[in-house]
């Protein structure tokens, strides 16, 4: 897996994220597996200014 595949993974199913319309932001739901959650951790990492 590349590196961007990785950080994407939470994307892949749309059961796995949400967007929080109060907070404008992206959040994960109860269904994501622990790599989908791994994923988006480093995704927020490196969208992060």
């Amino acid at each position: 897996m590349t590196a961007n595949t990785e950080t994407m993974l939470w994307r892949t199913n749309k059961e796995w994220y949400t967007l929080n319309e109060k907070t404008r932001k992206i959040e994960l739901t109860d269904k994501a597996p622990k790599e989908a959650v791994e994923s988006f951790k480093k995704w927020k990492e490196n969208t992060q200014i």
